[in-house]
């Protein structure tokens, strides 16, 4: 029974895991897409 309660939790914190670096990858992802956004602001400028 305890090998159950193991188990589960480590799945759990798997699946934590790997959507906290979902999360993160999302906001990499928006920063480098404003920073690109920016870049094609401050060149429509010129």
């Amino acid at each position: 029974m305890s090998y159950l309660v193991a188990a589960y939790g480590l799945a759990t914190l798997m699946i934590a895991g790997y959507v906290y670096h979902l999360v993160r990858q999302a906001r990499e992802t928006a920063a480098r897409i404003r920073e690109l956004d920016r870049e094609r602001g401050s060149a429509r400028e010129r």
